[in-house]
């Protein structure tokens, strides 16, 4: 109980950091975190995440702080697409640690961890 209570505080001081920069939209993926749970390695770990609770937590905060929340679906090619120009690169393999834009040469490393 103490943990999941620690786990609770963490999400919402989050969320509350999150939402009180007063964006005019926040960007969510949707998880696919059945297929996830699949995952013998993983599945605790992600059972422990409470991502539903994030998810139902920042909806909240965000109906009540007037931002809207889009929920991108999980095959959008956020990765692969370029901040800069749109631009979709589709050879990008999931070992790259660098992004290079083949149109408008931006640059841009992948966060580990």
């Amino acid at each position: 109980m103490k943990l999941t209570n620690k786990r609770h505080d963490y999400i919402n001081k989050t969320v509350h950091e999150i939402v009180s920069t007063r964006p005019e939209y926040i960007v969510m993926e949707d998880l696919n975190v059945s297929g996830m749970m699949k995952n013998h390695h993983l599945a605790r770990a992600i059972a422990e995440s409470e991502f539903y609770y994030f998810r139902t937590l920042l909806e909240r905060k965000c109906r009540e702080f007037g931002i809207e929340l889009r929920i991108v679906d999980r095959f959008y090619a956020s990765s692969k697409t370029c901040s800069r120009c749109g631009h979709v690169k589709r050879d990008l393999q999931l070992s790259d640690r660098v992004y290079e834009c083949t149109e408008c040469g931006l640059v841009r490393r992948k966060r580990i961890g």
